[in-house]
């Protein structure tokens, strides 16, 4: 029996007498807030759709209908799913898509065996899934996308070891995929797209070689680099080959030239677009906002930014990290469009790149610092930085630095990296204020406080640790003789 768009806004109270009735499928009656007790009875029931129906509750004994194998539920205004749900032992096929309301499955949903394909997507308050997810050992398809509170996934969910398909793309807060990822010996796709994912587990190159897997732009470099090493070394080396051998040539001084000889911004362009070819473009536009600035704002760029430049290159190409986290940074620092041409601004006033190549160079360096082990090798890069005389660090800039993306005054990203990274003093505040920040969360989550307070908490801690890591940086300048 198929209804859809019919305008209901109720169903028969006998719908039960219909006792072969195999297949039902109710969509888009706006109206129907309930189901008739008597639903229960198909027993027969094989196929159950209840979509796009503002439905305020599911039958307490759905567990009953022991005939079900498919069962879509989208759209309700529930908040989960009856007990007994788990009592349909013969269900195969379980959706839940669409459902804004909808904010936990049921704990023990692992008793449902028989299940092989679960979707259970775009519900906007879904923010975590039961342990025992783990033990439908027979499920197959596994679709979480667009769950976007979703922020973990459990750690041992390489147990489901049929899986062939696992779906997170659209989950903005999921951030870490758990290593146990990587024992789905079964995967044929797993989707990353779109998620809050910065870096990647070194573990998915145990996945099957023939595993399809879909990552965000910014990932992709670093995939290949999981997936198949040989080859992204290979075109790093080239990379690197390339620049190597432009940079041993000795620049003419711009007082004997046109005034353009010493720029390398177009060989930075080319051996990054050989590298990854959306992070070329990026720069390349980036590169062409500094250009603008520098006409409009008289903010030119010298040799003297040639080797900060190169260093930034340099390192995009090395570390596959900081490859993603530079092209992100070109994105976030290049806000205006550019004609074709590359030289008019389109739309608004205001330079058309923010920051400068100094800006860029702290980002690398911030980068090598917060991913460097060893304290004394960060310290004596760091060190050489601040006296690097291009970079023009006095006291008050290091201590009182521009942030190009909000306008607000901050520490020197550099320098902050390495006091809470690398310092001892710093660490243990920085270190500090994480722990009671997921204690927090962990309180939310069970319901011991509110969301926002949990939030108020983290932030407030957070703020305390910057201080201290501001007096800290105080006395170390002091220290190293920045007066």
């Amino acid at each position: 029996m198929t209804l859809v768009h019919t305008g209901l806004q109720s169903l028969p109270d006998n719908l039960g007498q219909l006792r072969q009735l195999r297949h039902l499928q109710v969509v888009g009656a706006h109206g129907l807030k309930k189901l008739p007790p008597s639903l229960t009875r198909l027993s027969n029931l094989e196929t159950l759709q209840l979509a796009l129906a503002p439905l305020d509750e599911l039958p307490a004994d759905l567990g009953r209908m022991q005939g079900l194998r498919s069962l879509t539920l989208a759209g309700g205004h529930y908040a989960r799913l009856p007990a007994s749900i788990v009592e349909l032992s013969h269900l195969t096929e379980l959706r839940m898509p669409h459902s804004s309301h909808f904010h936990e499955l049921p704990e023990n949903i692992g008793l449902m065996r028989g299940l092989r394909s679960l979707e259970v997507a775009s519900n906007s308050k879904l923010e975590r899934l039961p342990g025992s997810l783990t033990q439908l050992h027979r499920l197959e398809k596994l679709n979480l996308s667009s769950n976007r509170r979703l922020a973990h996934l459990p750690e041992d969910i390489g147990q489901l070891r049929g899986l062939t398909e696992l779906s997170l793309k659209g989950c903005a807060a999921l951030r870490q995929l758990p290593d146990s990822v990587a024992d789905l010996a079964q995967l044929q796709l797993l989707d990353l797209r779109d998620t809050g994912l910065q870096t990647l587990p070194q573990s998915l190159a145990r996945l099957p070689a023939q595993c399809d897997i879909k990552v965000p732009d910014h990932l992709a470099d670093q995939l290949l680099q999981i997936r198949d090493p040989e080859r992204a070394q290979r075109q790093a080396q080239r990379a690197a080959q390339r620049l190597a051998e432009r940079r041993q040539r000795a620049p003419v001084p711009a007082a004997q030239q046109a005034g353009s000889s010493w720029n390398r911004v177009p060989e930075f362009t080319r051996v990054l677009r050989s590298v990854d070819a959306d992070l070329g473009e990026r720069f390349d536009k980036w590169a062409q906002g500094l250009a603008q600035n520098a006409r409009i704002f008289g903010a030119a760029i010298t040799s003297a930014d040639m080797p900060l430049l190169d260093q930034v290159v340099a390192e995009a190409i090395r570390s596959p990290e900081f490859r993603s986290s530079f092209g992100q940074f070109l994105s976030d620092h290049t806000p205006k469009r550019l004609n074709l041409d590359g030289m008019t601004q389109v739309g608004g006033s205001g330079p058309a790149v923010r920051g400068d190549v100094k800006t860029a160079f702290a980002e690398m360096l911030k980068h090598k610092l917060m991913h460097m082990q060893d304290p004394e090798t960060a310290l004596g890069l760091l060190q050489e930085a601040l006296q690097n005389p291009d970079l023009g660090l006095s006291r008050e800039r290091l201590l009182r630095s521009r942030n190009e993306l909000n306008g607000r005054v901050e520490m020197w990203p550099p320098l902050k990296a390495y006091i809470s990274m690398h310092d001892v003093e710093g660490k243990a505040a920085q270190d500090a204020a994480i722990t009671w920040a997921m204690a927090q969360l962990d309180e939310a989550h069970e319901g011991v406080i509110g969301e926002a307070e949990a939030k108020q908490e983290s932030e407030q801690a957070q703020a305390n640790a910057n201080r201290f890591i501001e007096r800290r940086a105080r006395v170390l300048l002091g220290e190293w003789g920045i007066r």
